[in-house]
Protein backbone atom coordinates (compact mmCIF):
# COMPACT_ATOMS: atom_id res chain seq x y z
CA UNK A 1 0.00 0.00 0.00
CA UNK A 2 2.97 2.54 0.78
CA UNK A 3 4.54 1.84 -2.28
CA UNK A 4 0.89 2.75 -4.18
CA UNK A 5 0.69 5.71 -1.98
CA UNK A 6 4.53 6.78 -3.49
CA UNK A 7 3.97 5.69 -6.85
CA UNK A 8 1.16 7.94 -6.97
CA UNK A 9 2.83 10.96 -5.38
CA UNK A 10 5.57 10.90 -8.23
CA UNK A 11 3.24 10.33 -10.77
CA UNK A 12 1.33 14.37 -9.42
CA UNK A 13 4.18 15.48 -9.19
CA UNK A 14 5.25 14.55 -12.74
CA UNK A 15 1.86 15.71 -14.36
CA UNK A 16 1.82 19.17 -12.76
CA UNK A 17 4.63 20.39 -15.22
CA UNK A 18 3.49 18.57 -17.89
CA UNK A 19 -0.12 19.82 -18.14
CA UNK A 20 1.68 23.61 -17.11
CA UNK A 21 3.52 22.95 -20.60
CA UNK A 22 0.38 22.22 -22.42
CA UNK A 23 -1.17 25.01 -20.88
CA UNK A 24 1.50 27.24 -22.28
CA UNK A 25 1.93 25.54 -25.58
CA UNK A 26 -2.53 26.16 -25.96
CA UNK A 27 -2.07 29.68 -25.27
CA UNK A 28 0.87 30.35 -27.65
CA UNK A 29 -1.17 28.31 -30.31
CA UNK A 30 -4.44 31.27 -29.56
CA UNK A 31 -2.27 33.92 -29.59
CA UNK A 32 -0.86 32.46 -33.08
CA UNK A 33 -4.61 32.41 -34.03
CA UNK A 34 -5.46 35.75 -33.45
CA UNK A 35 -2.21 37.76 -35.47
CA UNK A 36 -3.89 35.50 -38.17
CA UNK A 37 -7.42 37.15 -37.74
CA UNK A 38 -5.50 40.49 -37.10
CA UNK A 39 -4.36 39.85 -40.58
CA UNK A 40 -7.34 38.53 -42.08
CA UNK A 41 -6.09 35.18 -42.61
CA UNK A 42 -9.25 33.53 -41.64
CA UNK A 43 -8.51 29.91 -42.94
CA UNK A 44 -5.08 29.81 -41.18
CA UNK A 45 -6.69 30.79 -37.51
CA UNK A 46 -9.70 28.84 -38.14
CA UNK A 47 -7.13 25.63 -38.62
CA UNK A 48 -4.65 26.75 -35.98
CA UNK A 49 -7.85 26.77 -33.34
CA UNK A 50 -9.25 23.63 -34.05
CA UNK A 51 -6.51 21.66 -33.80
CA UNK A 52 -6.11 23.15 -30.48
CA UNK A 53 -9.51 22.84 -29.59
CA UNK A 54 -9.21 18.97 -30.33
CA UNK A 55 -6.03 18.40 -28.15
CA UNK A 56 -6.70 20.94 -25.42
CA UNK A 57 -7.96 20.59 -21.55
CA UNK A 58 -10.30 21.82 -20.34
CA UNK A 59 -9.82 25.58 -18.59
CA UNK A 60 -9.54 28.80 -18.83
CA UNK A 61 -7.96 29.01 -22.42
CA UNK A 62 -10.94 27.09 -23.72
CA UNK A 63 -12.95 30.61 -22.92
CA UNK A 64 -10.49 32.19 -25.46
CA UNK A 65 -10.14 29.12 -28.19
CA UNK A 66 -13.84 29.31 -28.26
CA UNK A 67 -14.23 33.20 -28.28
CA UNK A 68 -11.78 33.73 -30.61
CA UNK A 69 -13.33 30.70 -33.37
CA UNK A 70 -16.59 32.70 -33.11
CA UNK A 71 -14.77 36.00 -33.76
CA UNK A 72 -13.66 34.67 -37.19
CA UNK A 73 -16.79 33.74 -38.20
CA UNK A 74 -17.98 37.57 -36.93
CA UNK A 75 -15.66 39.11 -38.95
CA UNK A 76 -16.88 36.76 -41.99
CA UNK A 77 -20.54 38.48 -41.53
CA UNK A 78 -21.12 34.60 -40.70
CA UNK A 79 -23.91 35.28 -37.36
CA UNK A 80 -25.19 31.67 -37.51
CA UNK A 81 -21.46 29.96 -37.22
CA UNK A 82 -20.73 32.78 -35.12
CA UNK A 83 -23.51 31.92 -32.49
CA UNK A 84 -22.97 28.41 -32.65
CA UNK A 85 -19.84 28.79 -30.95
CA UNK A 86 -20.64 30.99 -28.93
CA UNK A 87 -23.56 28.46 -27.75
CA UNK A 88 -20.74 25.75 -27.84
CA UNK A 89 -19.12 27.76 -25.15
CA UNK A 90 -22.13 28.60 -22.88
CA UNK A 91 -23.25 25.27 -22.95
CA UNK A 92 -19.53 23.50 -21.76
CA UNK A 93 -19.00 26.10 -19.82
CA UNK A 94 -22.88 25.16 -18.06
CA UNK A 95 -22.36 21.04 -18.14
CA UNK A 96 -19.01 21.19 -16.59
CA UNK A 97 -20.20 23.74 -14.04
CA UNK A 98 -16.87 25.70 -14.37
CA UNK A 99 -16.31 29.30 -14.13
CA UNK A 100 -13.30 29.37 -16.98
CA UNK A 101 -12.39 33.25 -16.10
CA UNK A 102 -14.65 35.26 -13.50
CA UNK A 103 -14.98 38.82 -13.53
CA UNK A 104 -14.59 40.88 -16.85
CA UNK A 105 -12.54 38.33 -18.92
CA UNK A 106 -13.59 35.93 -21.58
CA UNK A 107 -16.73 34.28 -19.94
CA UNK A 108 -18.62 37.82 -20.31
CA UNK A 109 -17.30 38.51 -23.48
CA UNK A 110 -18.75 34.77 -24.66
CA UNK A 111 -22.24 36.47 -22.89
CA UNK A 112 -22.31 39.58 -24.36
CA UNK A 113 -21.97 38.71 -27.92
CA UNK A 114 -23.95 36.05 -27.39
CA UNK A 115 -26.79 38.69 -26.29
CA UNK A 116 -25.98 41.25 -28.61
CA UNK A 117 -26.65 38.12 -31.25
CA UNK A 118 -29.96 37.17 -29.78
CA UNK A 119 -31.30 40.79 -29.63
CA UNK A 120 -30.31 41.88 -32.86
CA UNK A 121 -30.77 38.46 -35.18
CA UNK A 122 -33.28 36.13 -36.37
CA UNK A 123 -32.97 33.09 -38.07
CA UNK A 124 -35.20 32.29 -41.34
CA UNK A 125 -34.71 29.20 -44.21
CA UNK A 126 -34.47 30.86 -47.83
CA UNK A 127 -35.29 28.55 -50.69
CA UNK A 128 -33.36 29.41 -53.61
CA UNK A 129 -33.96 29.36 -57.71
CA UNK A 130 -32.16 27.14 -59.79
CA UNK A 131 -29.82 30.24 -61.67
CA UNK A 132 -29.38 33.40 -59.91
CA UNK A 133 -31.75 34.59 -56.71
CA UNK A 134 -33.00 37.66 -55.89
CA UNK A 135 -31.17 37.96 -51.90
CA UNK A 136 -33.55 39.36 -49.39
CA UNK A 137 -33.06 43.19 -48.79
CA UNK A 138 -32.69 44.97 -45.47
CA UNK A 139 -35.12 47.75 -45.53
CA UNK A 140 -35.17 50.62 -43.70
CA UNK A 141 -31.27 49.45 -43.69
CA UNK A 142 -29.82 49.39 -39.86
CA UNK A 143 -28.01 52.53 -38.28
CA UNK A 144 -26.05 50.26 -36.53
CA UNK A 145 -23.04 49.79 -38.35
CA UNK A 146 -22.03 46.28 -37.41
CA UNK A 147 -25.52 45.27 -37.78
CA UNK A 148 -25.67 46.69 -41.37
CA UNK A 149 -23.03 44.91 -42.31
CA UNK A 150 -24.52 41.73 -41.64
CA UNK A 151 -27.66 42.33 -43.31
CA UNK A 152 -24.84 43.65 -46.59
CA UNK A 153 -23.37 40.10 -46.40
CA UNK A 154 -26.85 38.78 -47.24
CA UNK A 155 -26.46 38.73 -51.09
CA UNK A 156 -22.22 37.25 -51.04
CA UNK A 157 -23.90 34.38 -48.95
CA UNK A 158 -27.26 33.48 -51.55
CA UNK A 159 -24.38 34.04 -54.73
CA UNK A 160 -22.42 31.25 -52.87
CA UNK A 161 -25.05 28.78 -52.33
CA UNK A 162 -26.56 29.44 -55.99
CA UNK A 163 -22.89 28.86 -56.95
CA UNK A 164 -23.02 25.59 -55.09
CA UNK A 165 -26.26 24.66 -56.66
CA UNK A 166 -27.92 24.19 -52.60
CA UNK A 167 -31.76 24.00 -52.90
CA UNK A 168 -31.77 26.37 -49.65
CA UNK A 169 -30.18 28.17 -47.31
CA UNK A 170 -30.31 28.70 -43.46
CA UNK A 171 -29.29 32.14 -42.55
CA UNK A 172 -29.40 34.47 -38.98
CA UNK A 173 -29.17 37.64 -40.26
CA UNK A 174 -30.46 40.76 -38.50
CA UNK A 175 -33.96 41.92 -37.34
CA UNK A 176 -36.54 44.06 -39.50
CA UNK A 177 -38.41 44.12 -42.27
CA UNK A 178 -37.02 43.01 -45.68
CA UNK A 179 -38.51 42.27 -49.37
CA UNK A 180 -38.62 39.25 -50.73
CA UNK A 181 -39.18 39.34 -54.04
CA UNK A 182 -42.20 41.63 -53.96
CA UNK A 183 -43.54 40.86 -50.65
CA UNK A 184 -42.70 41.56 -47.04
CA UNK A 185 -41.50 39.23 -44.62
CA UNK A 186 -40.28 40.75 -41.57
CA UNK A 187 -37.27 38.18 -38.96
CA UNK A 188 -38.21 38.80 -35.18
CA UNK A 189 -35.12 38.89 -32.80
CA UNK A 190 -34.10 35.66 -30.26
CA UNK A 191 -35.54 32.72 -32.88
CA UNK A 192 -32.22 31.18 -33.67
CA UNK A 193 -33.11 27.70 -33.93
CA UNK A 194 -33.18 26.25 -37.13
CA UNK A 195 -36.45 23.85 -36.76
CA UNK A 196 -38.40 26.76 -36.12
CA UNK A 197 -36.98 29.25 -38.84
CA UNK A 198 -39.58 30.63 -41.17
CA UNK A 199 -39.51 29.58 -44.83
CA UNK A 200 -38.85 32.74 -47.50
CA UNK A 201 -39.10 31.50 -51.09
CA UNK A 202 -37.04 33.67 -52.90
CA UNK A 203 -37.27 34.85 -57.17
CA UNK A 204 -35.06 34.55 -59.68
CA UNK A 205 -36.52 36.24 -62.93
CA UNK A 206 -35.77 39.50 -64.87
CA UNK A 207 -38.32 41.37 -63.15
CA UNK A 208 -37.29 40.70 -59.98
CA UNK A 209 -34.09 41.91 -60.55
CA UNK A 210 -34.81 44.75 -62.39
CA UNK A 211 -37.13 45.82 -59.13
CA UNK A 212 -34.01 44.80 -57.03
CA UNK A 213 -31.64 46.90 -58.49
CA UNK A 214 -34.57 49.76 -58.98
CA UNK A 215 -34.38 49.28 -54.87
CA UNK A 216 -30.26 49.47 -54.39
CA UNK A 217 -29.81 52.48 -56.44
CA UNK A 218 -33.21 54.40 -55.15
CA UNK A 219 -33.68 55.15 -51.62
CA UNK A 220 -33.81 52.01 -49.52
CA UNK A 221 -36.55 53.32 -47.52
CA UNK A 222 -39.17 52.95 -50.16
CA UNK A 223 -41.20 50.80 -47.70
CA UNK A 224 -40.85 52.04 -44.09
CA UNK A 225 -42.66 49.63 -41.19
CA UNK A 226 -45.16 51.09 -39.16
CA UNK A 227 -42.57 50.08 -36.32
CA UNK A 228 -39.37 51.65 -37.68
CA UNK A 229 -38.36 54.85 -35.93
CA UNK A 230 -38.56 58.57 -37.40
CA UNK A 231 -34.99 58.67 -37.92
CA UNK A 232 -32.22 61.28 -38.27
CA UNK A 233 -32.25 64.36 -40.21
CA UNK A 234 -32.10 68.31 -40.63
CA UNK A 235 -35.92 69.72 -39.44
CA UNK A 236 -37.50 73.04 -40.66
CA UNK A 237 -40.47 74.31 -39.02
CA UNK A 238 -42.68 77.40 -39.90
CA UNK A 239 -45.19 78.23 -37.19
CA UNK A 240 -48.02 81.10 -35.96
CA UNK A 241 -49.47 81.54 -32.74
CA UNK A 242 -49.30 84.32 -30.06
CA UNK A 243 -47.45 85.70 -26.83
CA UNK A 244 -49.74 85.37 -23.67
CA UNK A 245 -49.13 86.99 -20.53
CA UNK A 246 -50.93 88.02 -17.31
CA UNK A 247 -51.94 91.56 -17.74
CA UNK A 248 -50.50 93.65 -14.34
CA UNK A 249 -51.51 97.22 -14.19
CA UNK A 250 -49.49 99.85 -12.35
CA UNK A 251 -52.57 99.99 -9.90
CA UNK A 252 -51.26 96.56 -8.91
CA UNK A 253 -53.98 94.77 -10.56
CA UNK A 254 -53.57 91.13 -11.82
CA UNK A 255 -55.92 89.53 -13.93
CA UNK A 256 -56.80 88.91 -17.53
CA UNK A 257 -54.47 87.98 -20.34
CA UNK A 258 -52.57 89.95 -23.32
CA UNK A 259 -50.23 89.62 -26.06
CA UNK A 260 -50.11 89.74 -29.55
CA UNK A 261 -49.64 87.61 -32.54
CA UNK A 262 -46.35 85.86 -32.89
CA UNK A 263 -44.54 84.28 -36.02
CA UNK A 264 -41.38 81.88 -36.14
CA UNK A 265 -39.16 80.29 -37.89
CA UNK A 266 -36.57 77.29 -36.85
CA UNK A 267 -33.43 75.29 -38.62
CA UNK A 268 -32.32 72.01 -36.20
CA UNK A 269 -30.75 69.24 -36.60
CA UNK A 270 -31.96 65.63 -34.89
CA UNK A 271 -29.52 63.27 -34.06
CA UNK A 272 -31.03 59.47 -33.43
CA UNK A 273 -29.41 57.59 -30.41
CA UNK A 274 -28.40 54.53 -31.81
CA UNK A 275 -30.75 51.38 -31.54
CA UNK A 276 -33.33 53.62 -29.82
CA UNK A 277 -36.31 55.70 -30.91
CA UNK A 278 -34.35 58.83 -28.92
CA UNK A 279 -32.94 61.68 -30.96
CA UNK A 280 -31.56 64.73 -30.04
CA UNK A 281 -32.41 67.96 -31.38
CA UNK A 282 -30.63 71.10 -31.37
CA UNK A 283 -31.23 74.15 -33.25
CA UNK A 284 -31.99 78.24 -34.12
CA UNK A 285 -34.68 79.73 -34.33
CA UNK A 286 -36.05 83.56 -34.96
CA UNK A 287 -39.39 84.68 -34.13
CA UNK A 288 -41.57 87.84 -35.05
CA UNK A 289 -43.36 88.69 -31.35
CA UNK A 290 -44.65 91.11 -28.89
CA UNK A 291 -43.89 92.37 -25.31
CA UNK A 292 -45.60 94.88 -23.59
CA UNK A 293 -43.17 97.80 -24.37
CA UNK A 294 -45.78 100.88 -24.04
CA UNK A 295 -47.88 100.59 -21.22
CA UNK A 296 -50.99 100.78 -22.87
CA UNK A 297 -50.41 98.16 -25.66
CA UNK A 298 -48.33 95.18 -26.68
CA UNK A 299 -45.43 96.24 -28.22
CA UNK A 300 -43.62 93.99 -31.67
CA UNK A 301 -40.23 91.68 -30.95
CA UNK A 302 -37.79 89.84 -33.08
CA UNK A 303 -36.66 87.51 -31.68
CA UNK A 304 -33.73 84.72 -31.88
CA UNK A 305 -32.23 81.94 -29.69
CA UNK A 306 -30.94 78.59 -29.78
CA UNK A 307 -32.59 75.75 -28.43
CA UNK A 308 -31.51 71.96 -27.50
CA UNK A 309 -33.94 68.47 -25.88
CA UNK A 310 -34.62 64.98 -26.86
CA UNK A 311 -37.02 63.81 -29.23
CA UNK A 312 -38.89 61.06 -29.17
CA UNK A 313 -41.44 59.07 -31.68
CA UNK A 314 -43.96 55.97 -32.05
CA UNK A 315 -45.55 54.53 -34.85
CA UNK A 316 -48.96 54.89 -35.10
CA UNK A 317 -49.00 52.84 -38.50
CA UNK A 318 -47.22 52.62 -41.66
CA UNK A 319 -45.48 55.93 -42.29
CA UNK A 320 -47.52 57.75 -39.87
CA UNK A 321 -45.29 59.17 -36.34
CA UNK A 322 -46.44 60.41 -33.37
CA UNK A 323 -43.89 63.08 -32.47
CA UNK A 324 -42.96 64.42 -28.96
CA UNK A 325 -40.41 66.88 -27.76
CA UNK A 326 -39.09 69.29 -25.10
CA UNK A 327 -36.33 70.91 -23.74
CA UNK A 328 -34.62 74.11 -23.44
CA UNK A 329 -33.94 77.53 -24.88
CA UNK A 330 -32.13 80.87 -24.66
CA UNK A 331 -32.04 84.30 -26.67
CA UNK A 332 -32.66 87.17 -26.75
CA UNK A 333 -34.27 90.27 -28.96
CA UNK A 334 -35.24 93.79 -29.61
CA UNK A 335 -38.81 95.36 -29.24
CA UNK A 336 -39.65 98.36 -31.36
CA UNK A 337 -38.27 101.16 -29.54
CA UNK A 338 -37.85 104.51 -31.38
CA UNK A 339 -37.44 108.02 -30.47
CA UNK A 340 -41.11 108.69 -31.40
CA UNK A 341 -42.33 104.85 -29.81
CA UNK A 342 -41.13 105.94 -26.66
CA UNK A 343 -42.33 109.37 -26.75
CA UNK A 344 -45.94 108.56 -27.20
CA UNK A 345 -45.52 105.63 -24.46
CA UNK A 346 -44.35 107.97 -22.06
CA UNK A 347 -47.38 110.52 -23.36
CA UNK A 348 -49.83 107.27 -22.88
CA UNK A 349 -47.99 106.67 -19.37
CA UNK A 350 -48.99 109.95 -18.20
CA UNK A 351 -52.37 110.37 -19.65
CA UNK A 352 -53.89 107.42 -18.89
CA UNK A 353 -55.53 105.98 -15.63
CA UNK A 354 -53.74 103.38 -13.50
CA UNK A 355 -55.33 100.41 -13.58
CA UNK A 356 -55.30 100.74 -17.91
CA UNK A 357 -51.83 101.03 -17.94
CA UNK A 358 -49.02 98.04 -17.80
CA UNK A 359 -46.62 97.06 -15.89
CA UNK A 360 -44.37 94.74 -14.35
CA UNK A 361 -43.45 93.25 -10.89
CA UNK A 362 -40.22 94.22 -9.17
CA UNK A 363 -38.96 93.33 -5.94
CA UNK A 364 -37.20 95.85 -3.88
CA UNK A 365 -34.16 96.06 -1.47
CA UNK A 366 -36.73 95.64 1.56
CA UNK A 367 -38.21 92.46 0.25
CA UNK A 368 -41.67 94.30 -0.41
CA UNK A 369 -42.86 93.74 -4.03
CA UNK A 370 -44.46 96.23 -6.50
CA UNK A 371 -44.98 97.63 -10.14
CA UNK A 372 -43.04 99.60 -12.43
CA UNK A 373 -43.57 100.44 -15.91
CA UNK A 374 -40.54 99.17 -18.43
CA UNK A 375 -40.59 102.80 -19.30
CA UNK A 376 -40.15 104.14 -15.78
CA UNK A 377 -36.88 101.78 -15.89
CA UNK A 378 -35.71 103.78 -19.05
CA UNK A 379 -35.92 99.83 -21.22
CA UNK A 380 -35.31 100.86 -24.81
CA UNK A 381 -36.37 97.49 -26.19
CA UNK A 382 -33.15 94.52 -25.55
CA UNK A 383 -34.25 91.37 -23.81
CA UNK A 384 -32.81 87.86 -22.86
CA UNK A 385 -35.17 85.14 -22.64
CA UNK A 386 -34.53 81.69 -21.10
CA UNK A 387 -37.19 78.95 -20.69
CA UNK A 388 -38.03 75.50 -21.31
CA UNK A 389 -40.49 74.50 -24.68
CA UNK A 390 -42.54 71.63 -25.70
CA UNK A 391 -44.25 70.04 -28.67
CA UNK A 392 -46.14 67.08 -29.99
CA UNK A 393 -46.91 66.71 -33.67
CA UNK A 394 -47.71 64.27 -36.27
CA UNK A 395 -45.53 63.07 -39.31
CA UNK A 396 -45.82 61.21 -42.15
CA UNK A 397 -43.60 60.08 -45.02
CA UNK A 398 -44.43 60.28 -49.01
CA UNK A 399 -43.90 56.67 -50.85
CA UNK A 400 -39.98 56.56 -51.65
CA UNK A 401 -39.10 59.73 -50.29
CA UNK A 402 -36.51 60.89 -47.91
CA UNK A 403 -39.02 63.55 -46.35
CA UNK A 404 -41.48 63.21 -43.75
CA UNK A 405 -44.37 66.19 -43.18
CA UNK A 406 -46.42 66.98 -40.84
CA UNK A 407 -47.86 69.86 -37.85
CA UNK A 408 -47.31 70.07 -34.68
CA UNK A 409 -48.45 72.11 -31.59
CA UNK A 410 -45.90 73.95 -29.47
CA UNK A 411 -45.89 75.91 -26.22
CA UNK A 412 -42.53 77.69 -25.22
CA UNK A 413 -42.15 79.73 -21.65
CA UNK A 414 -39.48 82.25 -21.79
CA UNK A 415 -38.34 84.50 -18.54
CA UNK A 416 -38.04 87.42 -20.20
CA UNK A 417 -35.06 89.71 -18.58
CA UNK A 418 -35.39 93.32 -19.84
CA UNK A 419 -31.82 94.63 -20.88
CA UNK A 420 -31.19 98.54 -19.61
CA UNK A 421 -29.11 101.22 -20.80
CA UNK A 422 -27.58 101.22 -17.45
CA UNK A 423 -27.88 100.63 -14.10
CA UNK A 424 -30.11 102.65 -12.11
CA UNK A 425 -32.07 102.92 -8.63
CA UNK A 426 -35.94 103.00 -9.28
CA UNK A 427 -38.87 104.08 -6.82
CA UNK A 428 -42.05 102.41 -7.26
CA UNK A 429 -45.14 101.85 -5.50
CA UNK A 430 -46.12 98.83 -3.36
CA UNK A 431 -48.99 97.91 -1.05
CA UNK A 432 -47.97 99.87 1.80
CA UNK A 433 -46.10 103.05 0.03
CA UNK A 434 -43.22 103.69 -1.87
CA UNK A 435 -40.43 101.20 -2.55
CA UNK A 436 -36.70 101.14 -4.36
CA UNK A 437 -34.59 99.07 -5.97
CA UNK A 438 -31.48 98.78 -8.06
CA UNK A 439 -31.69 97.35 -11.36
CA UNK A 440 -28.61 96.17 -13.11
CA UNK A 441 -28.26 96.67 -16.80
CA UNK A 442 -30.13 92.78 -16.80
CA UNK A 443 -32.97 93.67 -14.83
CA UNK A 444 -33.34 90.15 -13.29
CA UNK A 445 -35.22 91.87 -10.58
CA UNK A 446 -38.16 93.03 -12.55
CA UNK A 447 -37.66 90.07 -15.36
CA UNK A 448 -41.24 88.56 -16.30
CA UNK A 449 -43.04 85.64 -18.32
CA UNK A 450 -44.03 85.47 -21.28
CA UNK A 451 -46.05 82.10 -23.19
CA UNK A 452 -45.95 81.75 -26.71
CA UNK A 453 -48.46 79.29 -28.01
CA UNK A 454 -48.83 77.88 -32.21
CA UNK A 455 -48.89 75.59 -34.52
CA UNK A 456 -46.38 74.55 -36.58
CA UNK A 457 -45.76 73.45 -40.18
CA UNK A 458 -42.72 70.58 -39.85
CA UNK A 459 -40.10 69.16 -42.26
CA UNK A 460 -37.59 66.93 -41.77
CA UNK A 461 -35.12 65.96 -44.35
CA UNK A 462 -33.09 62.95 -43.87
CA UNK A 463 -33.30 58.84 -43.48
Amino acid sequence: MKRLVVLAALGALLAAPAAHAQQASEHQEVNQAWVFIEAGNFTKAEATLKAAYADTRWGPVNAELLFALSAIFWEKRNAMASYQWLAEAAETRAERHYDWEPGDGWDARIDKRKRFLERNFGIVKLELVEGKSVPPLHDPPSRDPVVKAFADGIAARVAEADKAGQPALWLVIPKGTYWVGDQKATVEPGNLELAEAPSWRLKGDARAWATHRKRLEGPQDAFVPAGAPLGTGLRVALGAGGDLGTRTTRAGDVGGVGGGPSLSGEVSAEATVPATRLAIRVGVHVAMGSLPACPTAHSSTTDFGVHVGPRLDAALADRVWLVGAFGARVGGGAASRDASARAACAEASLAGDDDEIWAVAIAGEDGEAGVVTLGELGWQGGFFGVGPFGEIGLLTSPPGAKLRIGFAVQAAYDRVLPVLPEAREVRFRTASGIGEATVGRVAGNASFGRLTVGGRLVLLLGR
